[in-house]
C-alpha cells in the first residue's frame, strides 16, 4: 500500500551519514557570554591603583607610606635621628603600629612599647630613642594656629583604627561599596577630627616637611582622594551617632601628619584639609 519501496543502493563513493564524534572526555566548552559584574568592594588602594594605571604611574597604588625605599636597617651610625630610619612598607607599618598604641597623655612610657613595636616587625633596638624622640615630637607638635596638640587629646576621646564601609552611586546594587579603615578619629572641643599618619620621607630637612612639599605630596600620592573618602565615611557614622547635628558644626577637619617632619613650636609636617558638604556630595548615595 506504499508504506515500503524498494530502492537501489547508494553509490561506494558517498560517505555515510553518522552522527558527529562526541567531544573528548574532560574538554570545556568555550563561554561565549558575558558575566555582569553589578557592584565591587572598593578601597583607596585599589583607586590609587587604578589612576595610576591609567596615568601610567609606577606602583602608584603601593601606599603604606608611597615611599621607594628599601626596608634594610642602615648600619650604625645612623640609628641616631628618625630620617635615617627605613623606608617603606614594613617601616610605615611599623610607625604606623607604634602610634596606634602609645598614650598621648603620656601616662604610658613609651620606651618598652616602641622596644617592643621594633621586635615585632624585625628592627634593632637601637632605633629604641629614635622612635621615643618621634614621639615626644609628635604629641607636642601644634596642629593648628590655636595650638591643638594630640598631647590633649585623652584616650576616650580616641577611636582608632576606625573601620568603615558604605555605599557608592545612588544605587549600592549597581556602584558598589567603599571600605577601609582611619587611622585615628578623634574629639576635641565638641568637633570630630580624623588623623591619618604618613611616615614618608621627603628629606633630611625639617624644611622639606612645609606647606608646598605636603601639598606636592598629596596631589603626588592621591591622599586628597583619600582624605575626602575619609570625611565621607566619617560624615556617615556621626549621622547615626549624632543624629539631628549639622555637620559643618560637628566636624573639625582632617589631619594628614608626615611624621618625619613634625616637631615642637612648628606645623611642619602637618597638613590640614577640611572638606565641605558640596565636596563631599559625589561620595552620597
Amino acid at each position: 500500500d506504499g508504506a515500503l519501496q524498494v530502492m537501489p543502493p547508494p553509490a561506494a563513493d558517498t560517505a555515510p551519514a553518522l552522527p558527529p564524534a562526541p567531544a573528548p572526555a574532560g574538554t570545556p566548552r568555550i563561554f561565549a557570554g558575558g558575566i555582569p559584574a553589578p557592584w565591587r568592594v572598593q578601597s583607596f588602594s585599589s583607586l590609587a591603583a587604578r589612576l595610576a594605571e591609567e596615568d601610567q604611574v609606577p606602583d602608584g597604588g603601593a601606599d603604606r607610606d608611597a615611599v621607594a625605599g628599601a626596608d634594610a636597617v642602615p648600619p650604625a651610625p645612623g640609628f641616631g635621628s628618625i630620617h635615617d630610619f627605613p623606608r617603606g612598607t614594613r617601616a610605615g607599618s611599623c610607625l604606623h603600629a607604634l602610634f596606634e598604641r602609645i598614650d598621648f597623655q603620656g601616662r604610658t612610657p613609651g620606651g618598652p612599647l616602641a622596644a617592643a613595636v621594633l621586635a615585632e616587625f624585625g628592627y634593632a633596638a637601637e632605633w629604641r630613642p629614635a622612635l621615643e624622640r618621634l614621639v615626644a615630637d609628635v604629641l607636642v607638635a601644634p596642629l593648628d594656629a590655636a595650638g591643638l596638640r594630640l598631647a590633649d587629646v585623652p584616650r576616650g576621646e580616641r577611636l582608632v583604627e576606625l573601620e568603615f564601609a558604605f555605599p557608592l552611586g545612588s544605587a549600592a546594587a549597581r556602584a558598589g561599596y567603599m571600605k577601609g579603615f582611619i587611622d585615628l578619629v578623634f574629639r576635641h572641643a565638641g568637633r570630630w577630627y580624623i588623623v591619618d599618619w604618613k611616615s614618608n620621607w621627603l628629606g633630611e630637612r625639617r624644611d622639606d616637611y612645609a606647606a608646598p612639599q605636603l601639598a606636592a605630596a598629596m596631589r603626588q600620592h592621591r591622599y586628597d582622594l583619600q582624605l575626602s573618602i575619609y570625611a565621607a565615611a566619617l560624615r556617615r557614622a556621626l549621622a547615626l551617632r549624632e543624629p539631628g547635628r549639622d555637620w559643618e558644626a560637628a566636624f573639625g577637619g582632617v589631619f594628614y601628619l608626615f611624621l618625619r617632619g613634625m616637631g615642637p613650636g612648628s606645623t611642619h609636617g602637618v597638613h590640614f584639609a577640611r572638606p565641605t558638604r558640596a565636596d563631599l556630595a559625589a561620595w552620597q548615595s
